[in-house]
């Protein structure tokens, strides 16, 4: 009988030392890994961190350049063109004028392409909205006496950057025409914002373009008409130009929802 019990203990007490041992080795590799999860999640929230603050400054810095610098350019460059068409005006101060716009508008170019790359890293979508608020900025420090406004119609939403920026350069390409050619007094943006399609359309009430210059049968001079298609060709938009002298100009660029918005993620 005392022999049978032996055993019976033993077991028992190997199976609490065992426990013993066990529970907190256990409770140490659970310890250890929680810590390196905790830890990893820290470092990568960190590092989310990071990199949204320097997507921000990016922005920050294209917003800046756009709305500051390159606008108080467009203005330089309008008055320019206006000095370069002053009637009293020598050939040869008219063609010094001349180079010095080009050197500007090369400065514009070069300045847009700086700030696409900047906006580029930094987010692929953009707000169109804010980009017509710097135009009409624009068209108040330029000293041009013109009305501009913009109309939006339905809910305002992030396009995609390429379908911003070069939405945007129509729009700027359409109202400078008004300003400097068309002696346009009003510019009214409408911006329509539908489930299958965008449209931004620009109509002022300016002296109108000639048939052959819409028609693309005429020499265009400055009306920048063959590089307005070309963005809406490359975006696979559909530009219309409607004008008549001396009623005005309608410009319209229409894109596709699959062009114009993000793709949504869920």
């Amino acid at each position: 009988m005392l022999g049978s019990g032996i055993p019976r203990v033993r077991r028992m007490w190997n199976l609490d030392g065992w426990l013993t041992f066990f529970v907190p080795a256990m409770a140490a590799v659970v310890f250890v890994v929680l810590a390196y999860v905790l830890r990893r999640g820290v470092f990568k929230r960190l590092h989310r961190l990071i990199m949204e603050e320097r997507l921000l400054e990016r922005e920050r810095m294209a917003r800046d350049l756009h709305d500051t610098l390159l606008q108080k350019v467009h203005g330089t460059l309008f008055k320019l063109e206006r000095l370069a068409n002053a009637r009293d005006l020598s050939e040869d101060h008219r063609r010094r004028v001349s180079e010095i716009e080009e050197h500007f508008r090369q400065i514009v170019i070069e300045g847009r392409d700086a700030i696409c790359r900047l906006r580029g890293s930094a987010s692929s979508k953009v707000d169109l909205d804010t980009q017509l608020d710097a135009i009409r900025s624009f068209a108040s420090t330029a000293d041009i006496a013109t009305t501009y406004s913009v109309r939006v119609v339905g809910n305002p939403r992030p396009l995609r950057l390429e379908a911003s920026e070069e939405a945007a350069a129509i729009v700027r390409e359409s109202a400078t025409n008004a300003f400097r050619h068309a002696k346009a007094k009003l510019v009214v943006v409408a911006v329509h914002y539908s489930d299958s399609f965008l449209s931004v359309s620009i109509a002022d009430n300016g002296v109108g373009m000639p048939a052959g210059i819409v028609q693309g049968t005429e020499r265009e001079g400055h009306w920048g008409i063959a590089g307005m298609r070309e963005r809406a060709a490359r975006l696979g938009g559909r530009l219309s130009i409607v004008s008549a002298v001396p009623h005005g100009t309608t410009v319209e660029l229409r894109l596709p929802k699959e062009v114009a918005y993000p793709t949504r993620t869920f």
